[in-house]
C-alpha cells in the first residue's frame, strides 16, 4: 500500500504543481502555448524554441502583362521550378526565411529533500500529510522563487543605454506618465496592444490608484487566455498583474534555502512585457519517495523533489520589454521578520501572538528579541532574549528588534527596524 501511495504521489506531483501554479503565480498567466516551445525534455534539462525571421512583401509582377525582365532585381523572381530565365518567371518575389530550433539550457536546477519521521505517523497519517506538505512548499517556496527568477530574468533583458530600462521614482503625481512611457516603448518596438501586459509591484499600483488622473486610464475587465478567465485591472487597455514585494526585485541571489536579494537588487516599479514572446518554465524533473525498505539511518520516509526553473526570452524579442526600477538599492540578504503582540496577563509583560516573514513561510527554530540591533544574517547571535509565540515575557523596551535563527543560533531573518510591542500595565 505504501508503494501505491508513493507511485500516486510521483504521478500527480506535476499536475498538482500546475494547479497551484495557476492560482498562486503571477506569471502563470503567461505560460506559453506549444507553437514555438518544445519542453518535452528529450534532452534532459533543455528546451527547444522555434525562432522565425522573415523578409517582407515585394512587388507582384503580372506575368501576362508585365513580364519580369533581366534587371538588377531579376534574381528576386523565379517560377515554381526555380527557373530564373528571363520571361519565364512567376510574379512572386522570392522571400527569405530563417526558421530554426534553438536549444536553451534551463539554468536554475533546484532540489530539496524532506524527511518525515515515522514515530508520529501511521500510513493514514502520511497520506493526509503529503498533500498539505506539497501544497505549502509549492505555494510558499517554489512559486515565489519561480516568480522572482522570472522577474530577474525579464529585468536583465533591459538596458539603460538602449532605453528600455529606467531607474526612477514612481509617485502618485507621475505614475500615469511613467506608465504611458513604457506602453509607448513597446508600441513603437513592434508589440501590439493586445499582446502587452504590465507586471507591477503593489507600491506602484497604490501610487497609481491615488493619482488624480486615474479615472481616465484604469478599469476592471476580463483577461482571457486559453481557458483562463480573470477579472483584473487594466491600464489604458493593458492588463495589470500584481507582484508582492518578495517577487518584485532584480538580481535575485539563489541560496541553499530559497532566494534573497543581492547587493545590486532594486525593486521593479513595473514592467511592460510581450505576453506571447516570454516563456516561463517550471517543470518537475522528478519526485522520488523512499520508505523503510531502503532507509537505514532513521525510521520514516524521504521525499526528493527536483525542479527546473527559468524564463526564455528570444534575443530579438528582448527589446519588447520595458522595466521601471526603483532608484534605491534594496541591499543584500533582505530576509525580514515582523511580529504582532498583545499585552500579557501580568503587568509589564507582552506576548508575541504571530510571526510573519518575507519571503513567506521561512523555516526557523528560535525567536530572539532585544533593544539593540542584531548582527548580519548568517552570523550567530550572541545576546537577546529567547521567546516563544504565545508565552509571556518581560521586554527590555517597548521598541524591540527581532531575529529568527536556526537551532544553532545562526540568524536567518531580522526586523529592518524596531517593532513596537504591547505591554500590560
Amino acid at each position: 500500500m505504501t508503494g501505491n501511495l508513493f507511485e500516486a504521489v510521483g504521478v500527480f506531483s506535476q499536475n498538482y504543481l500546475d494547479q497551484v501554479l495557476v492560482h498562486e503565480s503571477t506569471y502563470a498567466k503567461f505560460l506559453p502555448d506549444n507553437r514555438n516551445l518544445d519542453d518535452s525534455f528529450y534532452e534532459v534539462g533543455w528546451v527547444k524554441l522555434l525562432s522565425v525571421l522573415l523578409d517582407g512583401y515585394g512587388f507582384y509582377r503580372i506575368t501576362n502583362e508585365q513580364k519580369v525582365v533581366v534587371s538588377a532585381n531579376a534574381e528576386l523572381y523565379a517560377d515554381y521550378n526555380g527557373n530564373v530565365a528571363a520571361d519565364n518567371r512567376a510574379g512572386y518575389p522570392i522571400g527569405g526565411i530563417s526558421a530554426k530550433w534553438t536549444l536553451y539550457r534551463i539554468r536554475y536546477d533546484r532540489a530539496i529533500q524532506f524527511k518525515l519521521d515515522e514515530i508520529d505517523l501511521n500510513l493514514a497519517g502520511l497520506q493526509r500529510m503529503v498533500a498539505p506538505i506539497l501544497d505549502e512548499f509549492y505555494r510558499t517556496k517554489a512559486i515565489p522563487e519561480k516568480d522572482e527568477i522570472i522577474t530577474s530574468v525579464l529585468a536583465d533583458c533591459t538596458n539603460t543605454s538602449l532605453g528600455n530600462r529606467v531607474i526612477e521614482s514612481v509617485t502618485y503625481a507621475n505614475a500615469v506618465s511613467k506608465l504611458l512611457a513604457g506602453e509607448g516603448w513597446l508600441f513603437n518596438h513592434g508589440v501590439s496592444k493586445n499582446n502587452m501586459a504590465i507586471v507591477m509591484r503593489w507600491a506602484t499600483y497604490n501610487a497609481l490608484m491615488t493619482s488624480s488622473e486615474i479615472n481616465r486610464y484604469i478599469r476592471n475587465d476580463v483577461f482571457e487566455r486559453d481557458r483562463l478567465n480573470l477579472s483584473i485591472p487594466f491600464f489604458n487597455g493593458t492588463p495589470i498583474f500584481l507582484l508582492p514585494d518578495d517577487r518584485a526585485f532584480t538580481d535575485a541571489a539563489l541560496t541553499n534555502n530559497g532566494y534573497t536579494t543581492s547587493a545590486l537588487s532594486r525593486y521593479v516599479n513595473f514592467m511592460f512585457v510581450p505576453i506571447d514572446y516570454i516563456y516561463p518554465i517550471i517543470r518537475l524533473n522528478r519526485m522520488r519517495t523512499y520508505d523503510g525498505s531502503v532507509i537505514t539511518s532513521f525510521d520514516g520516509y524521504i521525499f526528493n523533489l527536483h525542479t527546473w526553473l527559468d524564463c526564455i526570452v528570444p534575443v530579438n524579442k528582448r527589446v519588447g520589454i520595458y522595466a521601471s526600477l526603483d532608484e534605491n538599492l534594496i541591499g543584500a540578504d533582505d530576509l525580514e521578520v515582523e511580529i504582532s503582540s498583545v499585552a500579557g496577563k501580568t503587568s509589564g509583560t507582552t506576548i508575541i501572538d504571530a510571526v510573519y516573514t518575507k519571503p513567506a513561510g521561512l523555516n526557523y527554530s528560535k525567536i530572539y528579541v532585544k533593544a539593540t540591533a542584531f548582527g548580519d544574517i548568517g552570523e550567530t547571535q550572541s545576546s537577546g532574549t529567547l521567546v516563544e509565540v504565545g508565552s509571556e515575557f518581560i521586554p527590555a523596551d517597548d521598541d524591540l528588534y527581532v531575529a529568527l535563527t536556526d537551532a544553532n543560533g545562526v540568524i536567518l531573518a531580522k526586523s529592518p527596524s524596531t517593532v513596537k510591542v504591547v505591554i500590560a500595565e
